[in-house]
């Protein structure tokens, strides 16, 4: 009994050796895919992939910051986790925003030295940013925390310097030319004391054609008048608007509905206006030419010619189950407490009840399903739930008749997806980056499982070189596969 005890020992111990090989966990949270003239640039779980035929890892292995180089692990150590959120080309070099440890900052990115020169000024929150090569438009917070503000931000290279040039004011950007120009618009008296703009939300994109940008913008804007009192009286200006920008802005017009894209049509040389649950169209002129109901929401938005284009929207979302249990921990209880309490009579309590959330699970919802679940955990007080990711679907979409074909992409279950006018990338559910085209797709690597060496053999098919640390553990396994093999021999010869 005692030997099989050994063998059972035994047994188990190799199964536990074999659970704790190290296994890349992936944290998804952000992913960008853009493409470029030739190319394509993926952000996957804080690594970055450079793909044209080939893939290949050009995540930095140094920061320079403040004229100093740093590794990834000095950084960290130094100033604080360093996160890759998205990426965009600007006078030909690539560059890359970062969620840093103060705030977002935005970096210039050798892929062949795989350096990271990391710009000194710093931003609060990221939302979107669209580049022409030659000049970049983006939208981020003026600073972090309370009181923070949307701002219209500026960007061009100089190459002669290796500088990133901020166009406009240092702390909000192009917000203050803006709301003297928006001012014009504004219904107001002589005697107004001072204005005020403060925006809610921009969206914008480029027109090569006509060589501006197109920028849609919502906010309150506030005239403020002094009353004999010298109180203030502030009269708000609900203010929905679209507005050409080129070096100056110009051609301003209302626009009543609310947008949170802006994507040129170049084949069609018109904007599609992607709003809630709908698409506007309208030409150079910024004529409503038609409103299309969706009846979804809208991630993305590719052009595919004058009147056929690609939708990316939420079709399903994995969600995070958790279980709100009360638990009960020790009062760390203090001489002043006990004081305190006696002054009353009272005696406190040796233990306090606290509530924590306990994962249970995760579940693929429809999005159809969404708001019947949140009614049953309403309903149910102890449980609560997190969206951890969305799956998207693609649809086609003809302009001028409205149909709508969902495409087949065969249970990929795409995080993200890009779309170069040519074929989609996408990154599937399983961390595996995909091509697809015409209904057949192809599997270019694991993300998860990419070494820094990737080679690309005849037939198409990515070859990953085994990192030596993988190597160092096989061996360690085949040692220690052996060892036991050694000892069950031996306990059995004994018996």
């Amino acid at each position: 009994m005692i030997i099989k005890k050994n063998l059972l020992i035994l047994l188990l111990s190799f199964f536990i050796l074999i659970s704790i090989l190290p296994v890349n966990a992936s944290d998804s949270k952000w992913t960008s895919i853009q493409s470029t003239s030739n190319s394509w640039i993926i952000i996957y779980n804080n690594n970055i992939y450079l793909y044209n035929e080939t893939l290949k890892n050009i995540t930095p292995k140094y920061i320079v910051y403040l004229n100093k180089t740093y590794s990834n692990e000095e950084i960290n150590r130094h100033f604080g986790y360093l996160y890759y959120k998205d990426s965009f080309i600007l006078g030909n070099r690539t560059f890359i925003v970062c969620n840093a440890w103060d705030g977002y900052s935005i970096g210039k990115l050798d892929i062949n030295d795989k350096t990271l020169y990391l710009y000194s000024f710093n931003l609060g929150e990221f939302y979107n940013l669209k580049s022409n090569n030659n000049d970049a438009l983006g939208c981020f917070n003026n600073k972090e925390g309370m009181e923070a503000e949307p701002i219209l931000v500026e960007l061009k290279y100089n190459s002669t310097t290796n500088n990133l040039i901020w166009i406009g004011d240092s702390f909000y950007g192009l917000n203050l030319n803006l709301s003297k120009y928006l001012f014009k618009y504004i219904n107001h008296s002589k005697n107004y004391y001072f204005y005020e703009f403060t925006p809610i939300n921009y969206c914008f994109d480029y027109n090569p054609k006509g060589k501006y940008w197109l920028i849609y913008g919502n906010g309150i804007f506030s005239v403020v008048y002094m009353k004999n009192d010298t109180s203030l009286k502030y009269v708000d200006n609900y203010l929905k608007y679209l507005v050409k920008y080129n070096n100056i802005f110009y051609d301003f017009k209302y626009f009543n509905n609310s947008l949170c894209q802006i994507v040129y049509n170049k084949y069609g040389n018109y904007w599609i206006c992607v709003g809630e649950n709908k698409l506007y169209l309208l030409d150079n002129d910024l004529n409503l030419i038609k409103t299309i109901s969706v009846n979804k929401s809208i991630y993305k938005v590719f052009p595919i010619n004058k009147d056929n284009i690609y939708l990316i929207y939420p079709k399903k979302a994995i969600i995070e189950i958790w279980k709100i249990e009360k638990v009960k921990v020790k009062n760390n209880i203090t001489k002043e407490i006990i004081e305190k309490y006696r002054e009353y009579n009272k005696t406190p309590p040796l233990y306090l009840t606290e509530y924590k959330e306990v994962k249970v699970g995760e579940k693929v919802v429809e999005i159809k399903d969404l708001p019947k679940l949140e009614s049953n955990i309403e309903e149910n007080k102890n449980y609560t739930y997190d969206i951890k990711t969305y799956l998207y679907g693609i649809e086609k979409i003809n302009l001028k008749n409205n149909k709508v074909v969902e495409i087949d992409i065969d249970n990929l279950n795409p995080i993200d997806v890009g779309y170069n006018g040519k074929y989609f990338i996408l990154i599937g559910n399983d961390s595996s980056l995909y091509i697809f085209n015409n209904g057949t797709y192809k599997k270019i690597a694991n993300l998860n499982k990419l070494s820094e060496n990737i080679q690309k053999s005849s037939n198409n098919k990515i070859i990953t070189d085994k990192s030596k640390n993988n190597l160092i553990n096989y061996y360690l396994l085949g040692i220690v596969i052996a060892i036991i093999l050694i000892f069950g021999y031996i306990l059995l010869k004994k018996n």
